[in-house]
């Protein structure tokens, strides 16, 4: 079958908390094709196109299967088609993968032609019902940026035991040219964690949803390490006398404080991801471009571009464009970023000089991506 597209080209903010570097790549791409496919899924919809609606629908519950939110849109879909049992049902499913908004069902237009069906009020009730009554039915406020002082790491140092402290990881992945960029904390308890992108207290180390946790165990020039899911491992270990050293190929050197002015100027991530669908054996691709520009008297601008490549109709684009401005701090470890829609984010980030350069600093580590400075 003839692979066709939709590309969908999104200046956005790719969100506060800004920054998402993902360590399951799959699910990344999925959320991105998601993205670009509802706008396009809507206006289908609205045109009355419900079958294509339906069609792109029906992917991001397979690419979801427990988003409440998808069944939701499939219920207007049914509902603008008039098929009344069929759209019940999807908010029936809703409801059952934990949809509690009662308030929005009842106001959405598209649903209105199942306001007089007895199933479609006593679904109200029930839900209404629950979100008085189960706590769990109330949504947790994000987590904001960290209010009180920053937690700062143990000083990294090479000790008997091997290393303690926050290291960045550089490693080329084997097969490939991908080199690996990231975070480890070795705890003086003998645990490390693995892609650390929020912070070092031990809330930031628990919520971090992005990172691996495993324990260290040094075995005379071998480190052997057990990850939480159980996996192990062991490689030589190589101190060297400048701080550094070498394990399972990665050079780790020490963490450096950020540096406000190293940091000031603009910075730009870009990253392409790419999966493979079950279905027809087609690709999903996204392409992202991020930018940063941190100006001296603290405040900030962030921009992004989204391309995304999925199977479907290739005449229908859609576009939107989004940019989010505010306050910087920069920590000694970390960068928190406030919003001027009072959103909040942080992550540690520290800037990075290539010295065959005239810059002072070449890259800006935040939040598990690396931004190239663009210069000016």
């Amino acid at each position: 079958m003839r692979l066709t597209t939709i590309r969908l080209l999104a200046l956005v903010l790719l969100a506060l908390p800004l920054g998402t570097a993902c360590a399951d790549e799959a699910s990344d791409a999925h959320k991105a094709g998601i993205e670009a496919m509802y706008p396009v899924l809507l206006a289908h919809r609205d045109a009355g196109r419900t079958d294509a609606a339906r069609e792109l629908v029906a992917k991001a519950i397979k690419w979801q299967p427990s988003e409440p939110r998808h069944r939701v849109t499939l219920a207007t879909i049914e509902s603008v088609a008039g098929r009344t049992d069929a759209a019940l049902s999807a908010l029936e499913s809703a409801a059952e993968l934990g949809y509690t908004d009662a308030a929005t069902l009842t106001a959405e237009p598209t649903l209105a032609s199942l306001r007089s069906s007895d199933r479609f009020t006593a679904l109200i009730e029930k839900l209404a019902g629950k979100t008085a009554t189960d706590p769990k039915a109330t949504k947790p406020a994000p987590a904001a940026a960290p209010t009180g002082p920053e937690v700062l790491p143990v000083e990294a140092k090479l000790t008997d035991n091997g290393p303690v402290g926050a290291y960045f990881q550089t490693k080329v992945i084997h097969g490939s040219s991908t080199l690996e960029k990231s975070v480890w904390y070795f705890k003086p308890d003998g645990t490390v964690h693995f892609y650390v992108t929020l912070g070092y207290s031990d809330a930031e180390l628990a919520s971090d949803d992005k990172s691996s946790r495993g324990t260290v165990r040094r075995d005379g020039d071998q480190i052997e390490i057990t990850w939480k899911d159980g996996s192990i491992r062991r490689a030589r270990y190589e101190p060297k006398a400048d701080g550094t050293f070498w394990w399972d190929m990665g050079l780790f050197t020490r963490v450096k404080p950020l540096d406000r002015a190293a940091a000031l100027g603009t910075w730009e991530f870009h990253g392409t991801r790419g999966v493979s669908t079950e279905d027809k054996g087609n690709a999903n691709t996204s392409s992202q471009t991020k930018r940063f520009t941190f100006s001296p008297d603290g405040t900030f601008v962030h921009t992004g571009v989204l391309i995304v490549t999925v199977d479907e109709n290739p005449d229908v684009t859609s576009t939107g464009k989004k940019e989010t401005r505010g306050q910087w701090t920069a920590r000694r470890y970390s960068l928190v970023l406030s919003g001027a829609d009072d959103s909040e984010a942080h992550g540690i980030a520290f800037t990075i000089d290539d010295a065959g350069t005239p810059e002072p600093s070449d890259w800006l580590y935040y939040r598990g991506m690396m931004h190239r400075r663009v210069k000016p």
